[in-house]
């Protein structure tokens, strides 16, 4: 057999194997025909495809947790992480002790609902904006191989997603609708996700394009840390310009605001995931782990990109 068979019959028994885990779907399809395309397409896709592998890594990854549901269900912490709020950021209101979620429940308005739905949704795709701003400005010069700041970027999301996921996984935390809605009772059956605050948004456009969004989630129980903030964060570890860190962490610090107005997460959950960005990147610039995210490209080029050399740990435009 040629490396080009071992290397498809291997992805191929990967792709089986993770199948027998969690079942395709048509989106599993979709998304295989997508990357199939690029790949075949010509170089500078093929190109494209490894540099995005990290983040095609995460939606799989993803998607897999939905075989933990049932664990989460029985293990799910629902008054720890709460009652730790309101001890640390809770205040006394009409004799009852409240918290900044608690604050919320009742005090909201139409506007910032809509605005705060497009902003609180678009976690990933400015993840996928500033991953692309990265690789066309490197492309442009011509160091894609080697530059450390791009794979930093995108091996580093990976890794904070990865150590979330394990967190979330062995530590499921209810986030806040769940108690709003069921109090510190433990769920009975199958539990689906629920758009919470985004449910007022679903009632101004007429149709339920949150609830079905949440509905289909992969995973209920995931509130600690919160991932939703820990995307932007990095981004604005990442970014290098005042202009785009200061823009970065503006976009963070409404990411932070949204997920406690709609009532995802509690701000310890947004204190970890802020945190989990933050010690990914440090691991990642002042550790011997600096180097790691260039070298794992190295060698996927040097595998998959068969006339290139493995790309050397060098640091250009880090």
């Amino acid at each position: 057999m040629t490396r080009n068979q071992i290397i498809a019959a291997g992805l191929a028994l990967v792709l089986i194997a993770y199948s027998l885990l969690n079942p395709l779907r048509l989106e599993h399809l979709l998304m295989l025909a997508a990357l199939a395309t690029l790949w075949f397409v010509s170089r500078v896709t093929r190109e494209f495809v490894l540099v995005f592998s990290p983040i095609v890594a995460f939606v799989w990854i993803y998607d897999l947790l939905r075989i933990f549901s049932a664990r989460a269900e029985r293990a799910v912490s629902l008054s720890e992480v709460r009652e730790a709020e309101l001890a640390i950021f809770g205040w006394s209101a009409d004799g009852a002790r409240i918290g900044p979620v608690e604050f919320f429940i009742d005090r909201h308005h139409p506007v910032l609902d809509l605005i705060g739905a497009a902003w609180y949704s678009s976690h990933m795709a400015t993840i996928i904006g500033f991953g692309l701003f990265l690789w066309w400005t490197q492309r442009r010069a011509g160091v894609v191989a080697h530059s450390v700041r791009l794979h930093r970027f995108m091996w580093g999301f990976l890794f904070v997603n990865l150590i979330g996921f394990l967190v979330q996984v062995f530590f499921p935390v209810a986030p806040p609708w769940y108690v709003e809605q069921f109090g510190y009772a433990v769920p009975e059956g199958a539990m689906l996700g629920d758009p919470g605050g985004l449910a007022r948004v679903d009632q101004l456009i007429g149709f339920g394009y949150f609830a079905g969004i949440y509905g289909k989630a992969a995973y209920v129980f995931g509130a600690m840390p919160s991932l939703h903030v820990a995307y932007p964060v990095w981004i604005a570890l990442n970014a290098r310009s005042l202009a785009g860190r200061s823009a970065a962490w503006f976009y963070a610090s409404g990411m932070a605001f949204f997920a406690v107005y709609f009532t995802h997460h509690y701000v310890l959950d947004l204190v970890a995931g802020a945190a989990f960005s933050l010690g990914a990147y440090v691991l990642l610039t002042r550790t011997a782990l600096a180097q790691v995210p260039v070298r794992i490209h190295g060698m996927l080029r040097a595998q998959f990109l068969e006339s290139e050399q493995p790309a050397q740990a060098i640091e250009v435009a880090a």
